[in-house]
């Protein structure tokens, strides 16, 4: 409906795209991608389209290869093309030709920009999505490049997918945290080590390398956000977490994982009234199922320890509103914590 009539509206055409693609709906996500790419081709769009006719299912292969086609002047100098057509090769049983793609599309992107590298990582990935595979190409492509360290961040946290992988991560982390010439790579391999530790469960580990990554770089909202909810959640220390928190949500006000962090350690200072005004904003400002999910698991509990006559009944019509968001969802994509968390307070409430 929003579409009809406005063919030549490509902003509104690729939104309308975005909105299936986040449904993972990719055929009617490439209908209206191919709208727009008829119209501009230009990076935006011809990414969008690829990715849905490549995650369609079974994948577009031949409609894939007419895009390139139509690029093809571009396809040799541009990184984003040449993952593009590794990822069509990979897919026809060619690995060695994808495999000299991926690399001319290493040479062409700059070091120093994290978008330019993240994109390239990425679209890696979605060429070779198990970790064994992906480690070894990296490991190979470590020998025609100057400066390693990129590579060897990405060797470290796809490792880290794997539970036997873990203690490599950590050490490649490390050394990369603090001895990289390349900036960047200094603050994103702290970043990976903290959350890589903290998924471990090493909680007191993750939260120095945490309060290392504030010190070094104390406007990171993402730093402060995470090592305030370590600090609150994990070690008991809610009142050390609330300036972190704080920190956080002055940092990025509209974003709903600071609200959702600093709702969640004012409850644990017991500031109830306020932890439940964070958590509402929280919601209001929730993207994500995931994110969505967590909070209202939060705001239920924040509810619940007001211990009004009312608390209960409405923390459950919050865990019933998560509960239906989890059952709407695709298996197993609201991580296993949060589910956790869920059915503690569940079970701590009761049947309705």
């Amino acid at each position: 409906e929003a579409t009809r009539g406005r063919n030549d509206d490509r902003t509104v055409i690729v939104a309308t795209g975005d909105l299936f693609a986040s449904a993972q709906q990719w055929s009617r996500a490439g209908f209206f991608y191919r709208q727009a790419f008829q119209q501009s081709q230009v990076s935006a769009i011809y990414q969008r389209y690829l990715d849905a006719l490549m995650n369609a299912t079974p994948a577009n292969l031949p409609e894939a290869e007419a895009v390139l086609a139509r690029l093809n002047d571009r396809v040799d100098r541009e990184p984003g093309l040449l993952m593009a057509r590794a990822w069509i090769l990979q897919r026809r049983g060619r690995a060695e030709d994808a495999a000299r793609d991926i690399q001319a599309a290493l040479r062409r992107i700059d070091a120093g920009n994290v978008a330019e590298v993240q994109s390239w990582a990425g679209q890696f990935r979605r060429i070779l999505p198990e970790p064994q595979p992906a480690i070894d190409t990296l490991t190979l492509l470590k020998r025609g490049v100057e400066n390693p360290d990129w590579l060897d961040y990405l060797i470290a946290v796809t490792s880290a997918e794997r539970p036997e992988g873990a203690e490599t991560a950590i050490s490649i982390l490390r050394r990369l945290a603090s001895a990289s010439s390349l900036a960047p790579v200094r603050e994103v391999s702290l970043r990976s080590l903290g959350l890589t530790l903290y998924g471990l469960n090493r909680f007191e580990e993750a939260a120095a390398v945490m309060a290392d990554g504030v010190r070094r770089s104390p406007q990171d909202w993402e730093l402060n956000n995470n090592l305030a909810f370590v600090l609150a959640r994990h070690l008991n220390r809610p009142q050390e977490a609330l300036a972190y928190a704080q920190r956080a949500a002055e940092l990025a006000p509209s974003r709903a994982e600071t609200l959702d962090t600093l709702g969640v350690v004012q409850m644990e200072n017991g500031l109830l009234r306020e932890a439940e005004q964070s958590l509402r904003r929280a919601l209001e400002a929730s993207e994500s199922v995931v994110t969505r999910f967590a909070v209202l698991v939060h705001l239920a509990d924040a509810t619940l320890r007001t211990n009004t006559p009312e608390a209960r009944a409405q923390a459950l019509r919050h865990l019933d509103a998560a509960k239906a968001l989890m059952d709407a969802a695709p298996p197993n994509a609201i991580p296993r914590p949060s589910v956790e968390d869920y059915e503690e307070l569940r079970g701590k409430i009761g049947s309705p």
